[in-house]
C-alpha cells in the first residue's frame, strides 16, 4: 500500500534511503571503505547494504545506529531465521 505508515513499512522505507545515501556516495567516488567509516560499519557491510536484496545488519545495536528498524521473527528469511535461532543474544525477541 503507497504511503503506508505501519512499523515494517516505515524500516523498509529506512532502508531504501540509506541504500540510496550510500550509492549516492559511492557514485560521488567514495570508497567503500571511505563510506563505511561514515556510517560507523565496514567497507564491506557497506557495499552488502547497498548492492545485496534484502540485506540487514546482524547486530542489533548496528541496525539502531542506521536507524532501522529491530527484526521480527517473522520477516527473516530461511538462512537469516536459522542463524538468529542459532545465535539469540544478538537478536530482539519478538
Amino acid at each position: 500500500m503507497l504511503n503506508d505508515t505501519r512499523p515494517q513499512n516505515v524500516s523498509v522505507q529506512a532502508l531504501d534511503k540509506l541504500k540510496a545515501d550510500i550509492l549516492r556516495l559511492y557514485s560521488q567516488g567514495l570508497t567503500w571503505r571511505q563510506i563505511g567509516e561514515r556510517y560507523c560499519i565496514s567497507h564491506a557491510m557497506a557495499q552488502r547494504l547497498a548492492t545485496q536484496p534484502g540485506y540487514l545488519p546482524a547486530n542489533r545495536e548496528t541496525r539502531q545506529r542506521l536507524g532501522l528498524e529491530p527484526y521480527r521473527w517473522d520477516d527473516l528469511p530461511v538462512d537469516q531465521l536459522r542463524y538468529a535461532i542459532d545465535h539469540r543474544e544478538e537478536f530482539i525477541n519478538a
